[in-house]
């Protein structure tokens, strides 16, 4: 459990917590608006066996997105979301796997 709440720490809240930070800023009349690029993955599409914590934290990030483009659509903010597909890593060897 405490590997999974780590990964949407850094996933998912990090996304928030910086959000939290530049929206009061972007909204303001002499800002004028902005836009706000959240990476995500493909994995917050499709969901894969065997890493379903990360897909989880990737699943999050995709409605976050979502609603904050809507929400502040009407202050000139726009949310981009990067979902890179597969690369070759070592990504598979930090997959939380359930106990057996």
């Amino acid at each position: 459990m405490d590997e999974i709440k780590a990964q949407f720490e850094t996933n998912f809240f990090g996304v928030i917590r910086v959000t939290q930070h530049v929206l009061p800023i972007m909204r303001t009349p002499a800002y004028g608006g902005g836009v706000i690029v959240n990476v995500s993955s493909i994995n917050g599409r499709i969901a894969f066996p065997v890493i379903s914590a990360y897909v989880g934290t990737k699943f999050a990030i995709e409605g976050l997105s979502e609603s904050i483009a809507y929400e502040h659509e009407p202050f000139g903010i726009k949310v981009i979301l990067i979902e890179p597909g597969a690369i070759g890593s070592n990504f598979m060897k930090g997959s939380v796997l359930p106990e057996r």
